[in-house]
């Protein structure tokens, strides 16, 4: 019984340990084009890219010289809920910020335009956080972290 319990325990520990590391596509900076923006795409994982972001997401902004910009990111869902609240969060870091568009997804990786062919990317192991800085990153070790130093408690106190 004891050992069932902690395979079981084990199990969940590395299903929360998977579910943490969500992974999204990341074009460094803003571009001009949703082209330019897939030749410097890269993989990014949200938890070390924008810790606390749960959503992929491509979006794009009149910056505050009336330049439309591009990007491809990992998101937090309520900058998804209107394109407004995405325009707030984005002015807040860059300045006024006009006619945003957003559209998120929760599946990894599913923030590549469809029409054009996925491409082979190596995995981001760089800090690119200077790309995201309109992303909350002041969310302490989130929920799945505290899941799994309780998980981690849980399975040592089921080895006694």
């Amino acid at each position: 019984m004891k050992a069932s319990l902690l395979f079981a325990s084990v199990i969940l520990c590395f299903w929360i340990t998977y579910a943490a590391e969500f992974s999204c596509y990341l074009c460094n900076g803003m571009q001009s084009s949703l082209q330019v923006c897939d030749e410097k795409i890269k993989k990014a994982t949200c938890s070390s890219h924008a810790k606390g972001a749960d959503r992929c997401g491509i979006f794009s902004f009149l910056n505050a010289d009336g330049i439309r910009v591009y990007g491809k990111s990992c998101v937090f869902q309520k900058y998804c809920k209107s394109n407004e609240d995405f325009c707030n969060a984005v002015s807040d870091k860059f300045g006024e910020a006009k006619d945003c568009e957003i559209e998120c997804c929760s599946e990894e990786y599913c923030n590549y335009n469809s029409t054009h062919k996925v491409p082979d990317t190596k995995d981001d192991d760089d800090d690119d956080s200077e790309d995201c800085d309109w992303i909350d990153a002041s969310i302490p070790l989130g929920v799945s972290g505290f899941l799994l130093g309780a998980c981690a408690l849980y399975a040592m106190a089921m080895v006694k």
